[in-house]
């Protein structure tokens, strides 16, 4: 559903526009060229075809389509739509992928020649990569707002679009906190690099250990659960969870329980994607020797030679 300022920007407007005024040209044509129903001398005499360019008219010269008039069911067809509505007929003419598109680059548009939307982009890039504190992101806010007619919102949340309720994602176990995010939520966030010329979604995943040594108050490891499409190589690398406590997962089990069991139901069931159905399978379990002793439940034995 598109409001009328999206569609003016998308030039879907435009389109159904052009498309009526063919159809009213050609209506007109038809209307020319129908034979007069009298057959007398007088009236054919009286009656007069006016063609649409003559010899010695110029095309610039010619009636516009606009001044030409309508029919009491053309103007019916086109009811004029308050901001915020939308037209339930489409008149065979859909919003398609390529009307998104073009909203996507009128954004672009809008950016570069907004000032204000790009000085509020970087302003957020900036506070994101610097790791800017929420109480000076808010008091730099309130500067902007007192001493520029920007509009900033007042609390630094809304303005770094910060997502609500991270924390119900976040789940305790085996002895840290893991943030699962899912393989077919992954791959929903990528749809647009997944085409339907195959019918199945390999999948590799990887697990490995990250130590974070400078980490406060002490000693930290990140475990990340990541995901690559195998057969979809354009894609990025995914990823569908992330453990962090003080060393390795205590178990196995608890790590990776919620991966193994959305992996089967995905493997029994497939995944749907821009309305096409897609298999699952699984293709490997890329992760260094250290891992793969921990994921197998083998004991690594290091011998040191002296």
């Amino acid at each position: 559903m598109y409001s009328i300022k999206e569609g003016k920007k998308s030039g879907l407007f435009r389109k159904r526009a052009l498309a009526k005024m063919a159809k009213i040209h050609k209506m007109l044509l038809e209307q020319q060229n129908q034979p007069c129903p009298s057959t007398s001398t007088e009236a054919r005499a009286d009656t007069e075809v006016v063609p649409l360019v003559t010899a010695d008219q110029s095309f610039q010269d010619t009636p516009s389509v606009e001044d030409l008039p309508l029919e009491e069911d053309e103007e019916e067809e086109m009811p004029i739509l308050e901001d915020g509505e939308y037209d339930d007929d489409d008149d065979g003419y859909p919003i398609t992928e390529s009307d998104e598109e073009n909203e996507d680059d009128a954004r672009h548009v809008d950016e570069k020649h907004n000032p204000a939307l790009h000085f509020m982009n970087r302003l957020r890039l900036w506070g994101l990569s610097h790791k800017i504190t929420h109480d000076a992101l808010d008091d730099l806010l309130g500067l902007i707002r007192e001493t520029t007619d920007i509009q900033m919102p007042a609390n630094c949340r809304t303005f770094l679009k910060t997502p609500k309720g991270v924390g119900k994602e976040i789940s305790t176990v085996a002895g840290g906190q893991l943030w699962y995010q899912g393989i077919q939520n992954s791959i929903q966030h990528c749809s647009p690099y997944i085409t339907i010329a195959l019918d199945a979604i390999s999948i590799n995943l990887f697990v490995g250990g990250i130590p974070m040594n400078n980490c406060q108050p002490g000693p930290t490891q990140l475990w990340p659960i990541l995901m690559q499409l195998y057969n979809f190589p354009e894609a990025p690398i995914l990823v569908v969870g992330v453990y962090c406590g003080s060393s390795k997962p205590d178990n196995v089990e608890g790590f990776l329980r919620p991966l193994v069991t959305e992996m089967n139901q995905l493997m029994d069931d497939g995944i749907i994607i821009n309305d096409h159905s897609f298999g699952v399978c699984f293709n490997a379990f890329i992760a260094n020797a250290s891992a793969r002793a921990f994921i197998s439940g083998k004991i690594i034995r290091r011998v040191v030679y002296v």
